[in-house]
Formats: C-alpha cells, sequence, structure tokens
C-alpha cells in the first residue's frame, strides 16, 4: 500500500464502531476461565506434536544422523522452552541452564537437558520431505 493514500485520524475523529463490528463477547465466554495450557491446546493438539516428532525424527535420518528417539513429551518442553524465550530474555539460549541464580530458569532447567534441546533445535522440521504438498500437511492443522 502505498503511505501517501493513507489518511491519518485523530483519535477524537474515529468512526464509532457499531455493535456488528465489535468483538462479540459470547464468544469469549468458553476461553474466559481456560487456563494458558488450556488455550495452547487449542492450536497445538496432539496430532500436530505427533507430527512434529515424527518429522523431526525423519529430517535426523534423512541427513544420515542416528536416530535421535524424539518423544512427544520433549516436543511439548521443547515448544514450552521456545515460548519461554520469547518472554524471558537472556543474553543466550544456553544461559536458562546456567546455574547462577540470575540467568537460571528452573523450569526449563528441570524439564530438559541443554544439549538435547539443541539436538532437537537441530533436527525440528515440520514437512514432509517424502511428498510434496503445495501447503505443508501441517498448516492446515493450525487454520
Amino acid at each position: 500500500m502505498n503511505p501517501k493514500l493513507i489518511k491519518w485520524l485523530k483519535a477524537n475523529n474515529l468512526p464509532k464502531m457499531t455493535d456488528r463490528q465489535r468483538f462479540p463477547s459470547s464468544s469469549i465466554v468458553k476461553y474466559q476461565n481456560m487456563s494458558p495450557v488450556e488455550m495452547f491446546k487449542l492450536f497445538i493438539t496432539d496430532d500436530i506434536i505427533e507430527h512434529l516428532c515424527e518429522e523431526t525424527r525423519r529430517y535426523a535420518l534423512f541427513i544420515n544422523c542416528p536416530d535421535p528417539k524424539i518423544t512427544n513429551e520433549e516436543i511439548k518442553f521443547f515448544l514450552a522452552i521456545l515460548i519461554v524465550s520469547g518472554y524471558d530474555k537472556k543474553p543466550s539460549k544456553k544461559s536458562y541452564w546456567d546455574s547462577g541464580e540470575d540467568l537460571c530458569n528452573t523450569a526449563v532447567y528441570n524439564s530438559m537437558r541443554h544439549d538435547r534441546f539443541i539436538q532437537i533445535m537441530r533436527f525440528m522440521y515440520c514437512a514432509d520431505n517424502n511428498n510434496y504438498y503445495p501447503i505443508p500437511p501441517l498448516l492446515p492443522q493450525v487454520v
């Protein structure tokens, strides 16, 4: 879009939203009392976890590495660590496993060894190398 064509409005000159344009409050009621984990599971289902686990294992074998024997539980921990690292910024990924109180994240430290995290990150793969899909098979599950 051409920035010269954008017409900026002052906050007091914004058009009023009609009831039809507002987010329907009735549709959020079923989500109000859900925990973050329950909300996460709405988007990242067990099928998606299984898919990530299988494709990650398959990718390791595809590049001639030994089977990393990644479990679904490890994929869940791996994703959780990625989420935590998005809002709890540290100087490096390794800092989450640091023994110092100022850097160590106990939940991360107790969930997975650093070397295992790096190994999973190295092989993490979402697409099926054996089949060509114009849209990866994971995308329809998320959407």
